[in-house]
Formats: C-alpha cells, sequence, structure tokens
C-alpha cells in the first residue's frame, strides 16, 4: 500500500504569454496573455499492488485538484468576431481509479491500463461573466501494449491507445483511437532495429478534434488523416552504460497529461 501526496507548479509557455493578435480569417482573433498565472496542481493518492511470480496489479484511487487552469476563453466581440485569449478561468477537480498491470504467459507478455474518473468544472469570475457555466463529465484513458518474444532475439509487439476527451473550463480536446504494430531484431543485447506500422482503426482518423461553447455559439473542428495505403518507418537504437551501478530510488510517478503532438 502507498499513500502519495504531490505538488506542481505549471507555468504558462512563451506562445501562451505573447500578447500578439493573430488574425485566423475575418471573423476569428487570436490573442496571447501576458498576464497569465501559473496554475497548481494537488495530487493525492491511495494505491496497492500485487506481485505474484513475475505478474504484477496495481490498482489507484487519485484526487486531483488544478487551481488557476488554462483555456481558451472564446466570446463573440463587438465586431461580430469570434475572439479566444487563453485565460486562468477557475478550477478543474478530478476523482477517479485506475488499473494497470502486467501479465507473462510463455512467450507473451501483456500489459492493460484503465483510467475512469470524474471531472468536475469550477469557473472563476471572469468565466461567470462570460456565460461559461460549471459542468461535469464522465471520462477514461484505456490502452494495451503486448510483446511476444521469439528465438534469435525477435520480438513483435502492439500498442493500443485510445483516450476520452480532454476537458476543461470551455473547452474540450479529442482524438481518434491508435494501434501501432512494430516487428524488432536485437543484436548482442545493444543493438536493435525495427519496422514500424502505425493503423489507425477509423479510417479517416481523427488525429486531433476540439468542441467549443458558449451562451450563444457551440464551435466544433476535427482534424483528420485519411490514409491511403499502409505506411511504416524503420527505428534503429542502441543502448549503453557506464558508471558504477547503484540501487535505484523508489519514488512516486508524477502523471504529466500529454499534449497533442504533430504527426504520429
Amino acid at each position: 500500500m502507498q499513500l502519495s501526496y504531490n505538488r506542481s507548479t505549471i507555468r504558462p509557455n512563451i506562445y501562451q504569454l505573447n500578447p500578439a493578435i493573430s488574425v485566423v480569417d475575418p471573423f476569428t482573433v487570436n490573442k496571447g496573455n501576458p498576464f497569465l498565472e501559473a496554475e497548481f496542481l494537488n495530487s493525492i493518492s491511495l494505491e496497492h499492488s500485487i506481485q505474484i511470480k513475475g505478474n504484477y496489479f496495481t490498482s489507484r484511487l487519485f484526487v486531483n485538484n488544478l487551481q488557476n487552469a488554462f483555456d481558451n476563453l472564446t466570446f463573440i466581440n463587438d465586431t461580430a468576431a469570434f475572439e479566444s485569449q487563453v485565460n486562468n478561468l477557475g478550477n478543474i477537480n478530478q476523482y477517479g481509479v485506475q488499473f494497470l498491470g502486467s501479465l507473462k504467459w510463455g512467450i507473451a507478455t501483456i500489459s492493460p491500463y484503465l483510467r475512469i474518473y470524474m471531472l468536475y468544472t469550477a469557473g472563476n469570475n471572469l468565466a461567470k461573466q462570460h456565460g461559461v457555466e460549471d459542468n461535469h463529465y464522465l471520462g477514461f484513458d484505456s490502452g494495451l501494449s503486448a510483446i511476444l518474444s521469439f528465438r534469435h532475439e525477435f520480438s513483435l509487439s502492439m500498442v493500443f491507445q485510445s483516450e476520452g476527451p480532454t476537458y476543461n473550463n470551455q473547452s474540450n480536446t479529442f482524438k481518434g483511437a491508435l494501434y501501432i504494430l512494430s516487428l524488432d531484431k536485437t543484436f548482442k543485447k545493444k543493438f536493435k532495429i525495427g519496422i514500424v506500422n502505425a493503423i489507425p482503426l477509423n479510417n479517416p482518423f481523427t488525429y486531433q478534434g476540439s468542441e467549443t461553447e458558449g451562451p450563444d455559439f457551440y464551435g466544433r473542428y476535427e482534424g483528420k488523416i485519411k490514409i491511403l495505403a499502409p505506411f511504416c518507418w524503420f527505428k534503429l537504437s542502441y543502448q549503453f552504460s557506464s558508471g558504477k551501478n547503484r540501487e535505484n530510488i523508489n519514488r512516486s510517478t508524477e502523471e504529466i497529461n500529454n499534449l497533442p503532438k504533430k504527426g504520429f
């Protein structure tokens, strides 16, 4: 059993602080905010782990409290255009349960992951002035990885990723499910070469999307990738170590929400 508490400071980046005005089109204006304040994340979790003959299973109860949460405040300005500016819009509270583990069976190793939570948003005075309502959502993240280890240091692996929407005070972002296949060959336990293939479960594949809602408007965007034929890429890695061997120090791992990235 492990009980842990973590407090983190998340500072705005240079692009969010840049006060420059960007005119996307005649109806859309984006602004940075030089007065943006840092976010503060408080996390409490209770974790229980079981390990039997190389297999393990971990369950976790967690509570996350995000203060001064960043979000793009979007509204219709005096020129009848959509104006969007990143602001601190209030707090976001998250309560949930997480399961993960690793099961070895012969040449196969399977590692499932599931995270289910309730999320509550609480807007500040600025959010209330622009009609941003408090909401609650049921969210989830899931994943599965599997590895088959063959003779002569060949291995076949699969990674599946499926994440629910990421909710903020006014908007949310989402993406489609994806699975990646990889065939690898290791030489002398140091060199590894492989071929990787990423195949979306849906074609076209929703790489990144967003929803924004205000008192008198609703906006939705979906960026899709249409894959005409399977594609793959090659990878090469080399692993080495030097120095004295020391025992690892066990520390609780901080969970950081992944930002959307460009490309696979």
